[in-house]
């Protein structure tokens, strides 16, 4: 029975060429649109689903209006979080970054030059989930002068993951102690970064500004 119909769809194939050729190429097109389609989207609905608390974790953007012209930011006033938790009890944290400039950071004679530099609230190790190979993610951040480093960045400079806690990085003006080391992201994490330092360490000029008015944005 098989084979009978295989026969008849095979001499049909054959006895109109060119229909056939149509039909089959738009069939291949048609499923593969479908697999990229499928791919994509599922890559993307993967992003930060490694956080534990990943469909209770909200990012906050700002929507500006300037001469009839809106434009949406993904960024929020560095007030908002605090604001936010002292007024709304439903929610339970926040945690705040506000990004560095490409700096070059040193051990000894090793220096190299990183950008996904943050300065970070101590509360971010609660809100986000990192695998920590060295350290405490209570108290990583709680202290001026204190950064939580990557296991790549690690290695960069220590060749080990381990061993490197108490040890210090020179930036551009201070040096930090390491008080953490993270293990490196998967491929779908929308936060991707090299160092973590403590907010407690951004300068007082800067947090003064961040303080002085609504508009100063820091990421959420």
């Amino acid at each position: 029975m098989f084979q009978n119909s295989l026969k008849i769809a095979l001499r049909s194939i054959l006895r109109q060429k060119g229909y056939s050729a149509i039909t089959i190429l738009g069939l291949a097109v048609g499923i593969s649109s479908w697999l990229l389609v499928w791919l994509f989207v599922s890559k993307e609905l993967q992003y930060d689903q490694h956080h534990s608390k990943a469909d209770r974790i909200y990012r906050l953007t700002s929507s500006m209006t300037l001469s009839g012209q809106t434009n949406t930011l993904a960024r929020s006033s560095f007030m908002l979080g605090p604001t936010l938790k002292k007024d709304y009890p439903e929610i339970q944290e926040f945690a705040r970054i506000v990004t560095m400039n490409k700096q070059p950071v040193w051990h000894e004679d090793k220096v190299f030059q990183y950008e996904h530099l943050w300065f970070a609230d101590a509360s971010i190790f609660s809100v986000f989930d990192y695998t920590f190979v060295e350290g405490n993610p209570v108290n990583a951040l709680a202290e001026p002068n204190s950064v939580v480093i990557t296991d790549d960045v690690a290695r960069t400079y220590f060749g080990s993951a381990t061993g490197v806690l108490g040890k210090s990085l020179q930036f551009t003006k201070s040096s930090y102690k390491i008080t953490g080391v993270v293990k490196s992201f998967p491929n779908a994490s929308h936060f991707v970064w090299d160092m973590l330092l403590s907010q407690k360490s951004m300068p007082k000029p800067l947090v003064a500004q961040l303080e002085s008015d609504w508009f100063y944005m820091a990421q959420f």
